[in-house]
């Protein structure tokens, strides 16, 4: 099924955010691909919709694990930029530096995971006394984000919206890198503690929903990610392509489609 950007970011305007949104997660814009990509494209229509946003994050490094120029030059320092066009409304993006493995395994994806929950405390707290925002979106992974985001809202009263991309802990789980039984459970209790305080939480398909919702009383809808399908649509008749990439017209032929970062 394909998904044209704006239908998407419609169903979660259904949330209610009010007139101004603050974003927090660690990927973002420029990031071409993965969580950044759809992050930026997502503030960047609301902003061309009128929407005051603002967003909490690092610099670009995905899926590169290494912090992209021109950025590498304030890699270790906070920054702030203010991005205003005429058709695209003004964007306020608060940077923070964070630890970017360059050899990634589980443990020092935690540690990415930390050193951007600390550092985005700074200017967030900076932010619970000087700007009042209608709703707060936090993007998983990393899942202890949501903490940020109801941080802010038990000060400022705002709606929080916690939207998964990745189920981190399971994938944790699943692949090794968590081995202990009593951390996962704990894991999976400050999970559901943040969803059970949180207006919404969305994902990206229908099988993650089904496990969310395995979880949590919240109320849970499908944000799925989106594609220009006026550039990406389905073929008509597939068996002529397959001869093209040298496959028989009668091959089967899976294709894994997403990041392998």
């Amino acid at each position: 099924m394909q998904y044209p950007r704006n239908t998407l970011v419609k169903r979660t305007l259904e949330v209610n955010l009010g007139k101004s949104v603050l974003l927090i997660g660690y990927n973002f814009s420029p990031e071409l691909t993965g969580i950044g990509k759809y992050s930026g494209e997502m503030v960047q229509w609301l902003a061309k919709k009128g929407y005051a946003c603002t967003v909490l994050t690092t610099y670009p490094y995905y899926p590169h694990w290494k912090v992209q120029h021109p950025y590498r030059k304030n890699r270790f320092w906070f920054k702030k930029e203010v991005i205003s066009h005429p058709q695209q409304g003004k964007v306020t993006i608060y940077r923070c530096p964070i630890y970017v493995p360059a050899l990634p395994s589980g443990k020092k994806r935690m540690l990415l995971d930390l050193s951007f929950f600390v550092s985005a405390m700074i200017p967030l707290l900076k932010l619970i006394w000087s700007k009042k925002f209608d709703s707060v979106i936090t993007i998983a992974p990393s899942f202890q984000l949501g903490f940020l985001g109801l941080l802010y809202k038990t000060f400022r009263k705002a709606n929080h919206i916690y939207h998964i991309q990745d189920l981190q802990i399971e994938v944790a789980r699943d692949l090794g890198m968590i081995r202990s039984p009593r951390i996962i459970r704990i894991l999976l209790r400050l999970e559901k503690f943040i969803m059970e305080h949180s207006e919404v939480v969305s994902s990206i398909s229908e099988g993650m929903l089904s496990k969310i919702k395995k979880k949590t009383n919240t109320g849970v809808i499908l944000f799925p990610n989106w594609v220009d399908t006026s550039f990406f649509f389905p073929i008509t008749d597939q068996n002529t392509l397959k001869p093209r990439f040298g496959f028989a017209s009668t091959d089967k032929i899976v294709l894994y489609s997403g990041a392998v970062g």
